[in-house]
């Protein structure tokens, strides 16, 4: 018996191993607006054929145990395939390239549902997740690094005033989304360590100062936003059971005024952070300073009215929408364009259970499931901040991280419940 349980947790960890692998890699593959999707879905069903193929404890999941979750999911489906039908068959509108990117779409999301299940699987079978949020942290450390030295030492940098490219992705604001990840991840762990020795916090901290920056000089306010509302969210939570202290919220604030500081010399372009900040206008109207986010929210909801129930199908506004962008950025304007009111009203019912529910809880449950349900909440309502003034819930890495907070959410609270009913 114990030869197998060694054989068992073996295989446990090398799914997990393989989890951070297609995480680390999936950061990088952002270059391509079009084929990183594909990249991404490639990973993400690789790992869902290993957790199939090697799964090393056997669980099933019984629908019962995920209640009215798997219901409203379930139905989110049902409702995203009746959009895609239905507007494949009687919409005027659509071409063979509309068509094409409507069905690629829906494939995705069925394969991000499925990730999701995967990783909630390998989760409860590790019983742990920090190994897997600290691949996405190395990678945007290293992502950082990358940026640092492309525009001081490459004469032909892609990074310059007239291009919104990095390294590693076509658009620097997908690249904020993942680093606003890493400091989500990074301020939970500097604010619930401050009882360790200080050595052991030199290397988060480290980590943060280098994010932090690099998210400044990103230039993305929605990301300085998401990173207040959620470490108020982390303190005013974790301070209630003394799971945090005022000296780690100090010493917190000294490593974010750091990093601010540390930027200051990197912010040479216009778009750079605090440059950026600087060049606001009083003279500038409300959706100059929101970068035309009220005219594209305007120009992406007169066309709810139009298939008000089920909407115009996944995709639906890179085709509709009269102003060049793929997506509205704005989460839930995007759910009303592609599935309608009725596909929204589901999927926000599952979001909402998923994090509801346990927060209702939080203060009956033992410190550890506590402190690590505070953290898979904190940073899933931070991209919820952050997709409604941006694409968190487009872009398939981002959807990648997201589907992680909530599969450890859900992994963390079920081991949790199994632990209180042996005991």
């Amino acid at each position: 018996m114990k030869k197998l349980a060694n054989i068992n947790l073996s295989r446990s960890n090398s799914i997990n191993m393989l989890l951070c692998f297609v995480v680390f890699v999936s950061m990088f593959l952002n270059s391509d607006r079009l084929l990183s999707s594909f990249y991404v879905a490639f990973l993400q069903y690789l790992f869902i054929l290993t957790v199939q193929w090697k799964e090393s404890t056997k669980l099933t999941i019984k629908l019962s145990n995920l209640g009215y979750q798997t219901l409203f999911l379930a139905l989110f489906v049902v409702s995203l395939t009746l959009s895609l039908g239905i507007n494949l068959i009687f919409s005027s509108t659509q071409n063979e390239l509309s068509v094409f990117s409507s069905f690629t779409r829906f494939i995705f999301i069925l394969i991000h549902i499925m990730f999701g299940i995967a990783c909630f699987k390998n989760f409860v079978s590790v019983g742990r997740f920090d190994a897997v949020f600290m691949s996405v942290v190395t990678a945007t450390t290293l992502i950082a690094v990358a940026c640092i030295f492309e525009y001081n030492f490459d004469a032909a940098s892609v990074i310059n005033n007239k291009s919104l490219s990095l390294p590693f992705a076509f658009n620097r604001r997908l690249t904020g989304f993942l680093v606003s990840f890493s400091c989500l991840y990074l301020i939970f762990k500097i604010l619930t360590n401050y009882q360790r020795h200080q050595m052991k916090l030199a290397l988060p901290s480290l980590l943060l100062m280098i994010n932090f920056a690099f998210l400044i000089w990103l230039g993305g306010r929605s990301g300085y936003l998401t990173l207040i509302v959620v470490t108020v969210f982390y303190f005013s939570i974790l301070i209630q059971k003394e799971d945090t202290s005022l000296r780690s919220l100090g010493v917190l604030i000294f490593i974010l005024s750091a990093a601010i500081v540390m930027s200051i010399p990197l912010n040479v372009l216009e778009w750079n952070g605090l440059n950026r900040m600087l060049a606001i206008s009083g003279k500038q109207s409300l959706n100059q300073l929101s970068s035309n986010r009220l005219e594209v929210w305007s120009d992406a909801l007169s066309h709810v009215p139009d298939a008000i129930w089920l909407g115009h199908g996944p995709d639906a506004y890179k085709f509709l929408g009269g102003l060049g962008y793929f997506q509205p950025h704005n989460v839930f304007i995007q759910l009303l364009v592609e599935v309608g009111l009725i596909g929204t009203l589901f999927i926000s019912l599952f979001f909402t259970i998923s994090t509801v529910s346990p927060l209702f809880n939080i203060f009956k449950i033992p410190k550890k499931q506590r402190k690590n349900t505070v953290l898979c909440i904190g940073i899933f309502g931070g991209f919820v901040v952050q997709g409604m003034l941006d694409g968190t819930f487009y872009w398939a890495s981002t959807l990648m991280l997201i589907i992680l907070s909530l599969s450890a959410l859900k992994a963390v609270n079920t081991l949790g419940h199994s632990s209180q009913a042996t005991t």
